[in-house]
């Protein structure tokens, strides 16, 4: 480790310590970039040339320089495969080493990135300032790009498995990649979703403009469409274990997956539910209070009901 004790802006390492010929530029770059910090902003720059010369010194993988208040990034060590520099004050990025695979520049104040490395299988810029992305890494899984300004987003490889866009101001959607399995698209302004892929297993499409819903996959198991603008749905698959179509237009839903643990439909104008499977562990309160008929409001009274009895014989077993 480099020691700093009073710092003056110049950090010397001890003989033990001292860096191989090669790694001297590294070195002399880093101890000028911390001497350049701008009095009164708060950056920890020595912690931060600390940990980049441990990083070199010992040719670790892993490097963290998040939570520093850094304005700026110096040269990074070509042996960093995973790079954390989130919640910093960064506009911009240096290059990035080529062998990177998993980067979080979440938190910062970032208008674009630099050109990312064609090894690079995660990806977290969320919270920035970001309107687009250009050459998606061909390799990604992972990608949270949520809380930005993207009103689209660019063609993304079918290796991704993740996809966080929810908080932005997307419209529309190009094709999905056919292995998707997580994706968050909510509170944007979409009206349709393309084809979903065989793979999704959970979707949140909450908080939109929905006013139709394509066919669901057979994998599917978790789906939140609440707070959309949706008349129908098409039919559940039998894979399906939690359900909110909460602050909708429906008036009758299709058959419910008989794998259903979790069901909220508050606020709809539904004239009836179709049955409620023995599965059901979740029905919260207020879907008492929709706009119902007769035979919604037994049904609910009665899964209340075996609840109710189910808890007192289970309080009689172990009293």
């Amino acid at each position: 480790m480099w020691p700093v004790g009073d710092y003056t802006g110049r950090i010397t390492p001890t003989a033990s310590e001292a860096f191989p010929a090669a790694n001297t530029s590294y070195y002399t770059l880093w101890q000028t970039w911390a001497s350049e910090a701008i009095v009164g902003e708060g950056e920890q720059r020595d912690i931060a040339v600390e940990r980049l010369c441990a990083c070199l010194s010992n040719q670790k993988s892993i490097l963290d320089l998040g939570d520093l208040s850094l304005h700026t990034l110096p040269l990074l060590p070509a042996c960093v495969s995973t790079l954390n520099i989130s919640n910093n004050h960064l506009s911009t990025l240096p290059d990035l080493p080529e062998g990177l695979r998993d980067l979080t520049c979440a938190g910062n104040t970032l208008t674009s990135l630099p050109a990312l490395p064609p090894t690079l299988q995660a990806l977290d810029c969320s919270q920035n300032k970001l309107s687009e992305l250009q050459n998606v890494p061909p390799a990604l899984t992972a990608l949270n790009c949520s809380k930005n300004r993207f009103r689209e987003l660019p063609h993304l490889p079918d290796t991704l498995q993740s996809l966080d866009c929810s908080g932005n101001m997307i419209a529309s959607f190009s094709e999905l990649p056919d292995n998707l399995q997580i994706l968050d698209c909510s509170g944007n302004s979409l009206e349709v979703l393309p084809d979903l892929p065989p793979s999704l297993k959970t979707l949140n499409c909450a908080v939109n403009k929905l006013i139709g819903f394509p066919f669901m996959p057979f994998s599917l198991q978790t789906l939140n469409c609440s707070y959309n603008e949706l008349t129908g749905l098409p039919p559940f698959p039998d894979s399906l274990i939690n359900l909110d179509i909460a602050y909708n237009e429906f008036n009758s839903l299709p058959p419910l997956s008989p794998s259903l643990a979790t069901f909220v439909c508050t606020s709809n104008p539904l004239h009836q539910v179709p049955v409620l499977p023995p599965s059901l562990q979740n029905l919260p309160a207020p879907a008492h209070r929709l706009r119902h008929s007769r035979r919604c409001h037994l049904r609910y009274r009665n899964f209340i009901a075996r609840i109710m009895t189910l808890s007192y014989c289970l309080s009689c077993l172990f009293h």
